[in-house]
């Protein structure tokens, strides 16, 4: 992901600054004309400390099955 950037704050920050976002208009711009309407993306934390963001590729292993009853069980109910 290109022209946004988290930093952590400085020691001297009040308690409730999470985090520094610095944002380069044109770049961040011009890269999501490239994406999808929708994007998704994770902040993550490289093995040096520092804060960066990527999409959320995530994509589970198998989607969930319903808890649709199976028509065995369906037949058997009593209504």
């Amino acid at each position: 992901m290109e022209g946004i950037y988290f930093y952590r704050p400085s020691a001297k920050a009040p308690e409730f600054i999470k985090f520094n976002i610095s944002i380069e208009r044109d770049r961040l711009i011009d890269w999501l004309k490239k994406q999808d309407e929708k994007v998704r993306v994770v902040l993550k934390e490289s093995k040096q400390g520092n804060l960066y963001v990527s999409i959320d590729d995530y994509k589970p292993e198998s989607e969930p099955t319903g808890n649709a009853p199976d028509k065995e069980t369906e037949d058997d109910l009593p209504f």
